[in-house]
């Protein structure tokens, strides 16, 4: 009888992951993307999606965030293309086959908005199509997609991110900030309340909601913009961090937060040779499929640009 409750209890189990954790789905060729990231250098950014046609980098996109750790995204070649994907993109949408499907495409369409290669706004049909899609789940767990939908809609950007797949279950949390007061900070707020209190905190609690945001939460929020803003303040302790190494996500999370610094003018991070070279030194102790990511994280920082991934 014990036996008979516990696989009962497995199988409710795996439901509930695969509802949070949608398996690959059925709206691509797996097939074709395996092949083509087969020809792919582990770890190293992906070459030759610009040859692709617009069914077969959506098959790659849709395989890379599905079955792939790190997630592969093709969101920066989606939006270097703009115009010419979205009749594609829009008869994907209408189609619905998966909320994971849907937000992969709102993505796609928000790399395009913040490119500057199409604008969704300028086709109020196609927001409307977005946006009854999206609410087309219940709030919970899928108020991420409704938040992705009006930002769309109204070109703001809110600080949540879709999650990076698979890096609580199989990797765990990093270790190099307050796991504890993470957890803890305003637990059950939305949005707006969760980031109402952040001006208060320390670097260290700031850091720490920052990166449990990434890596801790169901659906993270993006904390970068918080961090970066204090500039120059902040710097020794990212030094510190960057000295002492850590996970590759972490060193992910740090090189975003000096990318916004440099880009929005809060702080010369390129005129810091101490900080590059922690950075350059960082990076090059990252092993594994994070590598690629922080390699390509580091130098879109030294040409000054945010990385799209």
């Amino acid at each position: 009888m014990r036996s008979w409750l516990a696989l009962g209890a497995l199988i409710a189990l795996s439901g509930c992951f695969f509802t949070l954790y949608p398996g690959p789905g059925g709206d691509y060729d797996p097939a074709f993307a395996s092949s083509f990231y087969s020809g792919q250098r582990p770890g190293a950014p992906v070459t030759g999606a610009e040859q692709l046609t617009v069914e077969q980098l959506y098959s790659v996109h849709r395989f890379g965030l599905n079955r792939m750790h790190p997630a592969r995204s093709m969101n920066g070649e989606f939006a270097r293309r703009g115009a010419a994907a979205v009749p594609y993109l829009r008869a994907k949408l209408e189609a619905q086959q998966s909320w994971g499907q849907v937000a992969s495409i709102l993505e796609i369409f928000r790399a395009m908005q913040d490119a500057g290669s199409f604008d969704a706004r300028d086709d109020p049909a196609l927001v409307a199509v977005i946006q009854r899609t999206a609410h087309a789940y219940p709030v919970r767990p899928y108020s991420a997609l409704r938040d992705m939908a009006d930002e769309i809609e109204t070109g703001a950007r809110f600080p949540n991110r879709w999650p990076p797949w698979g890096r609580r279950p199989f990797q765990g949390l990093g270790r190099d900030y307050d796991r504890d007061f993470a957890r803890a900070y305003c637990r059950e707020c939305d949005y707006l309340d969760w980031v109402a209190g952040l001006d208060s905190l320390g670097i260290e609690q700031l850091y720490a909601v920052h990166r449990f945001g990434w890596e801790g939460r169901a659906f993270p929020r993006d904390v970068d913009a918080y961090v970066a803003q204090r500039g120059a303040a902040t710097i020794p302790f990212l030094k510190q961090r960057l000295t002492e190494g850590g996970t590759g996500f972490m060193i992910w999370n740090i090189f975003s937060v000096l990318q916004r610094m440099q880009h929005e003018g809060h702080y010369d991070v390129l005129g810091d040779a101490e900080l590059m070279r922690l950075a350059a030194g960082a990076a090059a102790g990252v092993e594994g499929g994070w590598s690629g990511y922080v390699r390509q994280n580091l130098e879109d920082l030294r040409k000054g640009q945010l990385s799209v991934w």
